[in-house]
């Protein structure tokens, strides 16, 4: 009688031999059809009789077109891939995804969930419809566009997007970041469609926060201000903003959340693109980047402090508010960090022309701490000055002193009590001294203007 040996095996050499650990192994599952040829959750209509499970990879290609069902009735499910070539509509429940999954055909979101892996839409958008219970559960994954079906488009998302492509909203549409999370690498874009509103919301309990990713944009308007970056829930939501948020078509964005927090830009290209904190004389830090083309403005509602880390930027393309950009606030302004402009479309201002680049009609204090002012011709000079209630960017004669925008004897006067008086704003050379060469150069502006 032969006996059996257990545990670890001895080969011919004498080597042990160790056990194998267990392997989930990996089936190919092909929807055939054959129950009722629509729904998910009929195990007939797969090829193996069984409803996809978390060790399958799933492939749906048929002759016959079907527009396949995910319901309720499908339940939670998990699968590890999956290739569809035939429409799906995902009407509830929710479906997992291990790994990567791939759509050619159109694939709707009418009340059910998509969880997890990475989606390629390949020449279709993932629609959603109007159903509340439509979600995307992440860390996920989006490889395409992303769409409303129909009207009012509703949309939740959760644990995070990576979106390489746009969602768009439109008119009566909503889409819910719920709970803290981070939007990456895509572009959320509110279509300039209608005066209805576009919503855009920072969703969940109280501490719940957005991040925009350096390389995400949110852009876009629409008229009426009816494109919106607000709160919704219990508590206090946040916004932080370390990519780009972009006022580019109708009259531009509205952001009204609880916190916000920009480091990086914040911009209007076309319209306004306004801040409004809830609550009544609110001030508002920025510590990135606020810029603001020809005709366009930023403008926050209440006070605003520009801090040490922040940066003004202004486009010019003309005179007159129509051709410059403006930062603007409807209570104080305190100033600091840094501020640069530029001439563009190959403007260049006339000497003694003015540009209201800052206004805040609560009342201004502090400077810029650094400047980068756009170049002028060798005779003239770009300078900015500070009011009461705004900062004017000015384009004139170097040998205009007191920044009034002519040169004329009063100039010529203020000159004359400077060097009299060794003030440093007479060394017009810069070398540090004050002496005849200074009074000849200035002499020389002067006659030139």
């Amino acid at each position: 009688m032969k006996k059996r040996i257990r545990g670890r095996g001895v080969g011919a050499s004498g080597a042990s031999v160790e056990p194998l650990e267990g392997r989930v192994l990996l089936a190919a599952v092909a929807w055939t059809g054959g129950g009722d040829g629509t729904n998910w959750h009929d195990p007939n209509n797969w090829s193996n009789n069984a409803i996809p499970g978390a060790a399958d990879d799933v492939t749906i290609d048929v002759a016959a077109n079907p527009t396949i069902v995910y319901s309720n009735t499908a339940g939670n499910r998990t699968i590890n891939s999956l290739l569809s070539r035939e429409a799906i509509n995902f009407t509830g429940g929710r479906l997992t995804l291990l790994t990567t999954a791939t759509m050619e055909a159109a694939t709707t979101l009418n009340g059910g969930t998509l969880e997890g892996g990475t989606w390629t839409f390949d020449g279709i958008s993932l629609l959603f419809s109007n159903s509340g219970n439509n979600r995307l559960n992440g860390p996920i994954t989006v490889n395409g566009d992303l769409d409303r079906a129909g009207a009012s488009g509703f949309l939740t998302i959760a644990g995070g997007l990576t979106l390489n492509g746009v969602l768009t909203i439109r008119g009566l549409d909503t889409v819910d970041f719920s709970g803290t999370q981070t939007f990456s690498n895509g572009t959320i874009t509110f279509a300039n469609d209608n005066s209805n509103s576009h919503n855009l919301r920072v969703a969940g309990p109280d501490g719940s926060t957005l991040t925009i990713a350096a390389n995400a944009t949110v852009n876009g308007g629409s008229p009426s201000n009816s494109a919106t970056i607000a709160s919704t829930g219990t508590g206090t939501q946040a916004l932080v903003n370390l990519g780009t948020i972009n006022a580019t078509t109708g009259t531009g964005i509205f952001i009204s959340v609880e916190d916000l927090t920009n480091l990086g830009t914040v911009r209007a290209t076309a319209g306004t693109l306004r801040i409004d904190l809830p609550g009544s004389d609110t001030t508002w830090t920025n510590d990135g980047t606020l810029s603001a083309a020809p005709g366009a403005k930023v403008e926050v509602v209440d006070n605003l402090v520009l801090s040490a880390t922040s940066l003004v930027g202004i486009e010019v393309q003309g005179a007159g508010a129509a051709n410059h950009g403006v930062i603007a606030s409807t209570g104080a302004m305190t100033i600091s960090g840094g501020y640069t402009a530029a001439y563009v479309g190959g403007y260049v201002p006339a000497e003694g022309t003015f540009f209201d680049v800052i206004t805040a009609t609560g009342g201004r204090a502090g400077e810029f701490t650094s400047t980068a002012l756009p170049t002028a011709p060798p005779t003239d000079k770009t300078v900015l000055i500070y009011e009461g209630t705004r900062v004017r960017m000015l384009s004139t004669d170097l040998a205009d002193l007191n920044l009034d925008g002519t040169t004329n004897s009063l100039d010529f006067v203020l000159f004359l009590n400077w060097y009299t008086s060794l003030d440093p704003r007479a060394d017009t050379n810069g070398d540090g001294n004050i002496n005849s060469l200074d009074f000849i150069l200035y002499l020389n502006r002067f006659t030139d203007g």
